[in-house]
């Protein structure tokens, strides 16, 4: 099946109306013995590296699972909306865009984890980071405080990057809205662009922005998401689902923990395979930059995809920090004991 059928969910939507993956249409249920066909809608970095190994080794055909990955660029609003309305089985996205509106009440489940780590990068330009002294080398401090006065660069207001950058600054004594200039571009093309032309000193993304940026020439990636404190076990790519599917089709949901626990194990013995794998969603990308956010991604791979209750905690400790007044009950969001009994399965 083709992994990237974008052009199915390019719609537009409210805040959970779908108009679009109507030419996808509903899972339908397979015949004795053949496939079930279900539609996952995954985001385009290669963080995901996970599913697309899962995908191409035939770990969930070997569940009983025709899965189709349909890759939706910068959209998780929307792969939320399609599970919401019934349109996809699951959707493979940023953790904070899924807890939001959990918290809000939306039927939603943080079913497994895929990478563990608040995945944001921060790429600046060479000017900028030269006339405030910060290199590689510097202090995490001393590099959050030198955003005073910046114009920082991110996608959507509310989501993954924009949280960050308020996370990180208040960590360090600095109001997003007050000490810094916040400038909203979409997606990270536009925030590459900006970054090259001057209009922003630094931009936040998602592997392999940082590292394509510096290949490019437009930036140096100068802060990592291992270097922030507190948010290594931050269980940032989900693959969530909604409480109806859960109940209504447990057996393909055991089957999708079941193919990327495989696809972990792979990932970990044969990391040069899986590499040629994951190379396959990016080829446009250059080699080398590819190589390097490929390395990287390496480490946060779990050994499991059950989202355990401290990984689930430095979620809530996070949202805490960024204001949520929700209550984040683990055992409401996380179904962690259906998780646990598929691990344990045999097909």
């Amino acid at each position: 099946m083709n992994r990237a059928r974008a052009p199915r969910l390019a719609a537009a939507l409210s805040a959970v109306v779908l108009v679009g993956l109507a030419a996808c249409g509903q899972d339908t249920a397979a015949g004795p013995g053949a496939l079930t066909p279900v539609t996952i809608v995954i985001g385009n970095t290669i963080n995901f590296a996970a599913p697309h190994v899962a995908l191409e080794k035939g770990f969930w055909k070997d569940e009983g699972l025709d899965v189709d990955l349909v890759n939706i660029q910068h959209g998780a609003p929307t792969a939320l909306a399609s599970m919401i309305q019934g349109d996809s089985f699951m959707a493979f996205t940023g953790g904070p865009t899924v807890i939001a509106p959990i918290a809000e009440g939306a039927p939603l489940q943080l079913l497994v984890t895929v990478g563990l780590g608040y995945s944001v990068e921060l790429t600046g330009r060479a000017e900028f980071l030269k006339d405030r002294g910060i290199t590689a080398d510097s202090s995490i401090a001393d590099k959050v405080k030198a955003l005073r006065g910046a114009r920082l660069g991110y996608d959507t207001p509310g989501g993954s990057m924009d949280r960050f950058y308020r996370h990180i600054l208040g960590r360090y004594g600095l109001d997003a809205d007050k000490d810094t200039t916040m400038i909203a571009l979409n997606n990270p093309q536009g925030e590459m662009a900006a970054l090259r032309q001057g209009k922003i000193d630094v931009m936040a993304g998602s592997p392999p922005v940082g590292v394509t940026a510096e290949f490019e020439g437009a930036g140096t990636l100068f802060l990592r998401p291992s270097e922030v404190p507190g948010l290594k076990d931050y269980p940032y790519l989900i693959g969530s689902t909604t409480k109806k599917q859960l109940a209504d089709r447990p057996a393909q949901l055991e089957g999708v923990i079941r193919g990327l626990q495989r696809a972990f194990d792979f990932l970990g013995s044969d990391p040069d395979a899986c590499k040629a794998i994951v190379r396959k969603s990016f080829p446009d990308m250059r080699q080398e930059a590819f190589d390097a956010a490929f390395k990287d991604v390496l480490p946060v791979i779990p050994d499991s995809p059950l989202i355990t209750k401290k990984s689930f905690g430095v979620l809530a400790d996070f949202e805490r920090s960024n204001g949520s007044k929700a209550d984040f009950d683990y055992a409401a969001i996380v179904p962690a004991d259906f998780v646990t009994k598929a691990l344990g399965k045999e097909r």
